[in-house]
């Protein structure tokens, strides 16, 4: 582990880097372009795990080794992209720092303001983090095949999660774009409509939940008394998406809007109600699913109520 991060830290301003340039291209709503900077980092990290380990006989090293340069060759095709696409633009950037001068672009309040969305980004993270974390921790109280159980949950509430960001990720640029045009219609008509489309595939995803029981706990684990355990509580499990969606959308709007301050008093009033319940109520496997499908759907519902700050934010 020790070499591996001592390698892999190498990658981190790339990384950065990325992800700063994944955040601009979701605000320009260049979608396709922000696939394809994540399909050149992670074909290419896969492809030099192969070379490097099986062709090379490398062992963690060749893995980290893969990591550095397939987030570096991802920075370098998007530094080609921008000075082709938008000439002069990296000139801009770089021309003040080379004559020690404050360039137009750096203005404190603005940062500031990046700053504190950050935090409430951040604690909001964090707080999502530690009620997962607690999660896990009571279910390894009840047993090896509740912890096993819970983790299958969080292992498919985390490849949920990447259908419904999509509609969260389109209602962060479009929100901003409304806001930015002082258009409340255009805010309304964006907040209904991807609420609506998360909506439907939550109800999608949840049937196929249900119905495909037996071929999803096939690929998840091979273990059959684990999978006769888990049958009792799935119930928990295909209300995954309709419980969450609305706390991914919600997610979305507010970062568009930049309202950090409320997304994070969301979470923390769901969160305390999560811990709350699981910690002060003796609870058994069935109470602690339900009440972790409970939180999610309680954070949805807490951000729909600080709505109002959003739609203000468009008026003219």
């Amino acid at each position: 582990m020790a070499e591996y991060i001592a390698i892999r830290l190498f990658a981190a301003p790339a990384a950065l880097a990325n992800l700063v340039i994944l955040g601009g291209l979701y605000g320009r709503q260049q979608m396709r372009l922000a696939m394809a900077l994540l399909l050149i980092i992670n074909a290419l990290n896969l492809l030099l795990d192969i070379i490097l380990v099986n062709g090379f006989g490398m062992t963690i090293d060749g893995v980290a080794y893969a990591s550095v340069a397939a987030q570096w060759s991802g920075f370098g095709f998007m530094l080609c992209w921008i000075a082709r696409a938008w000439p002069g633009q990296l000139g801009q950037l770089l021309r003040p720092l080379a004559r020690a001068k404050l360039p137009i672009w750096f203005d404190l309040s603005a940062f500031c303001q990046f700053f504190n969305l950050g935090r409430d980004i951040f604690i909001r993270t964090i707080l999502l983090l530690g009620c997962e974390a607690l999660f896990l921790n009571e279910a390894a109280k009840l047993g090896d095949l509740s912890l096993a159980t819970c983790q299958i949950m969080l292992s498919i509430f985390g490849i949920l999660a990447f259908a419904i960001d999509g509609f969260a990720h389109a209602a962060e640029a479009l929100v901003g774009e409304a806001i930015g045009q002082k258009n409340r219609p255009m805010l309304t008509i964006v907040i209904q409509r991807t609420n609506y489309l998360a909506g439907m595939m939550a109800i999608l995803q949840g049937a196929l939940l249900w119905l495909g029981k037996p071929v999803i706990l096939s690929l998840m684990t091979s273990q059959a008394d684990l999978i006769a355990f888990i049958d009792a509580f799935w119930i928990w499990v295909a209300m995954l998406p309709l419980a969450s969606f609305l706390a991914f959308q919600m997610d979305g709007i507010f970062v568009g809007a930049t309202r950090g301050k409320e997304m994070r008093n969301a979470m923390l009033f769901a969160s305390a109600s999560f811990a709350a319940t699981i910690l002060l109520i003796p609870s058994d496997l069935m109470v602690l699913m339900g009440s972790f499908v409970g939180y999610l759907a309680l954070r949805g519902v807490s951000s729909w109520c600080l709505i109002g700050y959003v739609y203000k934010m468009a008026n003219p």
